[in-house]
């Protein structure tokens, strides 16, 4: 099972600007900096492409292929 944490790190003074750290299992550790109209505009079809792909190679951490395959069949939620 995969572990994400997301932590606001900084914001401008204006509050427009964050600075966000991702952790992925404790290891993987990415910074981004947005702004507050890219994270309030609506999804894309692109940005849903994009998600998808890391959704699921977080989801198929750790597992065999088999069981990527009876888990992706059986369908799951996750909530945010």
């Amino acid at each position: 099972m995969t572990t994400i944490n997301t932590i606001l790190e900084n914001v401008c003074a204006g509050g427009g600007h964050f600075r966000i750290t991702f952790t992925v299992d404790g290891i993987l550790t990415r910074t981004a900096h947005v702004t507050r109209s890219d994270i309030q505009e609506q999804v894309t079809n692109d940005d849903l492409d994009n998600f998808a792909r890391v959704y699921l190679k977080l989801y198929s951490k750790g597992k065999t292929a088999l069981q990527i395959r009876n888990g992706l069949q059986a369908g799951f939620e996750v909530t945010i």
